[in-house]
């Protein structure tokens, strides 16, 4: 099982394409992180205007995946990390928490490493990428490698290839 944290995205184009790659490739969870822009959820503090905004240009792009996934917010990955502490049990133990991201010792995709049962992949803001702090508590860092002139992928493009490549590793 694969669940997905998406750490201070900015574009509600591209988390909201995240969510419909996510639900096409049968991810159940997807956890907003700080800044992160998402659908309303319940318990949502927000105005009911802004929710109601937010959620008609997340439909534009995502096409209702939002409603067949199960989705929560948390300020900061620490509390993400608390969540999840509380729900393992010996049956449902904590995720192997990987991160996608171009950092020294990380895995190419096609060279990945052995994965648990339930993993956790965690992507990070577009500009600046997820850093040392919340990379330090990642069991593994992921990159896709570039065969190209550029450096880096959209986000949502990046998303949506690492999770196809782990899980055809999981099959």
């Amino acid at each position: 099982m694969i669940s997905l944290a998406l750490w201070n995205l900015r574009s509600i184009a591209n988390v909201a394409s995240i969510l419909r790659t996510a639900d096409c490739l049968g991810i159940q969870t997807v956890y907003f992180i700080g800044t992160t822009p998402h659908p309303s959820l319940p318990g949502d503090p927000r105005l009911p205007h802004v929710r109601a905004l937010l959620d008609q240009k997340f439909a534009k792009t995502s096409l209702g995946a939002e409603k067949s996934l199960n989705l929560a917010y948390f300020p900061d990955f620490t509390e993400l990390q608390d969540h999840l502490n509380r729900a393992s049990s010996p049956k449902s133990p904590q995720p192997q928490i990987l991160a996608l991201e171009q950092a020294p010792g990380s895995y190419h995709l096609p060279d990945l490493p052995q994965l648990q049962d339930h993993i956790l992949l965690i992507v990070g803001e577009e500009r600046h990428g997820l850093p040392p702090d919340l990379l330090a508590k990642c069991n593994a860092t992921l990159e896709i490698p570039m065969l190209g002139q550029k450096e880096s992928l959209n986000v949502a493009v990046a998303t949506g290839i690492a999770l196809y490549a782990l899980e055809q590793q999981m099959i």
